[in-house]
C-alpha cells in the first residue's frame, strides 16, 4: 500500500506515492489512498477533540510524505473521509504516530461518536496548492 501524496508542479497537479517521491519511479501497481478503520477516541485539552489513529503499518510512509507535505509541527495536510464524509484537515503527530482529527460536523453528518469504528480514506498534500 502506498500512502498517496497530492503535489503542484509547474501548474500540474500530480499524485505520488511516498515511495514515488523517494526513488523517482512508478511503483508495480498504482498508489492508492490508503483505507482503513479505527475507532473514535477522544484527546483532551483546552477543549476536546476526536481522533483516528493512523495504523502502524501507514506510519512510515506518512512519515515520510511529511517530509514534502508538513507546514509546521509536524502536522500534515490531508483531504479524508470518514464513513463516507469528506473533508480536509491535517494529521497530528503523537507518539510516533499520527492521529486523525474528526472535526465535529464530520461526526454529526455521519452520525459518529465517541468509540465508534469508522472507515478511513485519505491522501497527502504537498508543495504548493494545498
Amino acid at each position: 500500500m502506498f500512502v498517496l501524496v497530492e503535489q503542484v508542479v509547474n501548474d500540474k497537479f500530480l499524485q505520488l506515492s511516498a515511495w514515488q517521491l523517494s526513488c523517482g519511479r512508478e511503483p508495480t501497481g498504482a498508489p492508492r489512498r490508503p483505507t482503513f478503520t479505527g475507532a473514535i477516541v477522544e484527546w483532551r485539552g483546552p477543549a476536546p477533540f476526536h481522533f483516528v489513529a493512523v495504523p502502524d503499518e501507514l506510519v512510515g510512509e506518512v512519515h515520510y510524505a511529511a517530509r514534502e507535505a508538513s507546514y509546521g509541527w509536524g502536522c500534515v495536510p490531508v483531504a479524508a473521509s470518514a464513513n463516507g464524509i469528506d473533508f480536509a484537515t491535517s494529521l497530528f503527530p503523537r507518539d510516533g504516530g499520527y492521529m486523525l482529527p474528526v472535526k465535529t460536523a464530520v461526526r454529526r453528518a455521519g452520525g459518529i461518536g465517541l468509540g465508534d469504528t469508522v472507515a478511513v480514506r485519505m491522501r497527502i498534500f504537498a508543495g504548493r496548492g494545498r
